[in-house]
């Protein structure tokens, strides 16, 4: 397995335990449709790129960089937010370094998927 694909199989992956962690959270139809038909787009948008087509590469990269910003200021709000005005409802500090690691994850996936941008792959 290239690292191409590793970091393909890792975006889908985040993509995965975010849905599942939002279905869980929210517990609503609503949260579990949004989770399953990301994972549905982004694993298509991901063998599509891992095929070399240049605009699902593209839209998969821009969106492994966007959703690692998404987890990289989720992190850090979370462990610099002041525990004397916390309420019940905080997210914990594991939350906080599993959403720095997994925007770290994703941007080392969407750097690894835009170097190898003009690899090919016929058989993906």
């Amino acid at each position: 397995m290239s690292r191409r694909d590793l970091a393909l199989v890792l975006f889908v992956a985040v993509t995965a335990a975010e849905g599942l962690a939002h279905g869980l959270t929210h517990n609503t139809t609503d949260a579990w449709t949004t989770g399953l038909l990301a994972l549905v787009v982004f694993s298509a948008l991901s063998w599509m790129a891992r095929q070399g087509r240049p605009i699902p590469l593209w839209a998969v990269v821009v969106v492994m960089l966007v959703t690692a910003t998404r987890h990289l200021v989720a992190g850090a709000i979370i462990l610099t937010a002041d525990p004397a005005l916390a309420g019940p409802a905080t997210e914990s500090t594991a939350a906080g370094l599993i959403r720095l690691a997994a925007g770290a994850a994703l941007i080392w996936a969407g750097l690894t998927v835009f170097v190898g941008r003009h690899r090919r792959d016929d058989h993906g």
